[in-house]
């Protein structure tokens, strides 16, 4: 048994605080199991098939839980054994990311220790947020801030939406796998307070600094979801089925043409383990009408970053007046086919109306400027290894179970094999 266990057994053996929390644990595990259960009721088959995790399920990942016992397995998940790779992939930290790194670990720490018994500082999902963080908020300017809305698909142990909750903007989520869907829950709920919602238990989204969205809300194609102008998807967009990646990027768009608001982009660090092809998930992107605008590496220093946004903006008030949902697939098609050069002889006139000029688009396009890439690096003078002393001051070489167990599929115990002698 490593330390991290030994911690959550002798957090859980002494704790009347941790079973009366549990009590209310076990009540949201039934809630959102029933609300599930009648979502299910009234859905089809494709619709419940597609908003499946595809693959969780086929890697055998444990995605649900009947037991709140069960939820300190995603306190710090995804990110086995990568503190050192991703400390080197922040690098230099400005004083205020410092600092909230500070608080939003002493956060987590607090909700394990209270809630899931165990003491943790979530420090590897918490680096990889910040990174992501960073990502959102280089693509957009830092002069575009004000205002922002993320939508996060996927948000596993729900660090991003602390920080952005921390820096003011407006968060949303979306999961469909019942476990994180909880710990998400119990976290945000315990940390934000009143500014949190669960539109599982509720039926239209407020202003709420952080909400909560289950799968069976963005099914139902008539229930608005919260506002957002930037939606981010790191390392799943591969892993959804083919017919739920459509499917979110036709709902993602038909939120942004019910706000009026065309321009928001979708961006993704690394597109994850192919349960779906990496040209499969840019051809279903083409398909739904959106442009890839960037993909780069070299500003992370980690994975591959990807950046989407809406085509044929200057068919923007035609999208607009069009309702009829056939209609509108047919338009973005013909947008699509027109953009690509196709129907050139028949359609010249057509795509003058419809489609900027080629200078346009390029002026359109979400460009990198160079204040942002300045900013990048711009008042970090914070060295990553204060990062990694204030980590140890907290908890001494601190691994998560997945740690252990990887480390020794790795070495096994880490002794010396014995010399067979013949």
């Amino acid at each position: 048994m490593n330390d991290y266990q030994n911690r959550l057994v002798e957090n859980k053996d002494s704790g009347e605080e941790i079973l009366l929390s549990s009590i209310d644990l076990i009540d949201s595990i039934k809630r959102y199991d029933a609300r599930e259960a009648k979502a299910l009721s009234i859905f089809g088959n494709s619709t419940i098939q597609t908003f499946q995790p595809a693959t969780f399920q086929s890697r055998g990942y444990p995605f649900r839980i009947a037991n709140p016992s069960e939820l300190w397995r995603y306190h710090d998940m995804m990110k086995d054994n990568q503190f050192e790779n991703l400390l080197g992939t922040i690098g230099s930290l400005s004083t205020v990311e410092f600092n909230l790194l500070v608080k939003t670990s002493q956060q987590i720490r607090a909700y394990g220790t209270k809630f899931l018994g165990i003491d943790g500082t979530g420090k590897k999902a918490l680096l990889a947020s910040l990174n992501y963080l960073r990502i959102i908020e280089n693509r957009v300017g830092i002069e575009n801030l004000s205002g922002l809305k993320i939508l996060e698909i996927g948000p596993g142990c729900g660090y991003l939406g602390l920080l952005a909750w921390a820096k003011e903007y407006q968060y949303s989520a979306v999961e469909n796998a019942q476990a994180l869907f909880l710990y998400q829950k119990n976290l945000w709920s315990s940390v934000v307070g009143e500014g949190y919602q669960d539109l599982s238990e509720s039926e239209e989204p407020s202003a709420s600094a952080l909400s909560h969205i289950p799968w069976w809300k963005v099914a139902d194609t008539n229930v608005n979801l919260p506002a957002f102008n930037v939606v981010i998807c790191n390392h799943a967009l591969a892993e959804m089925s083919k017919s739920a990646l459509k499917f979110y990027l036709w709902r993602i768009r038909e939120e942004w043409s019910r706000a009026n608001a065309l321009t928001g982009v979708v961006i993704a660090q690394s597109l994850g383990a192919k349960n779906v092809t990496y040209a499969e998930v840019l051809g279903v992107f083409s398909s739904c009408g959106y442009e890839l605008i960037e993909k780069s590496s070299g500003v992370t220093k980690f994975d591959d970053v990807y950046c989407w946004r809406l085509q044929n903006t200057g068919g923007l008030e035609i999208f607009l007046k069009v309702k009829d949902k056939t209609k509108k697939h047919f338009l973005i098609k013909f947008l699509s086919a027109c953009r690509r050069g196709k129907l050139k002889l028949l359609l010249t006139a057509a795509k003058k109306i419809l489609i900027p000029s080629t200078r346009q688009l390029v002026d359109l396009k979400l460009e990198f400027p160079q204040s942002v890439k300045n900013n990048w690096l711009a008042n970090r003078n914070v060295d990553p290894e204060r990062l990694r002393t204030y980590f140890e001051s907290i908890i001494p070489s601190e691994l998560t179970a997945e740690d252990s167990f990887g480390r020794y599929l790795e070495n096994g115990n880490g002794k010396k094999l014995p010399t067979l002698s013949i």
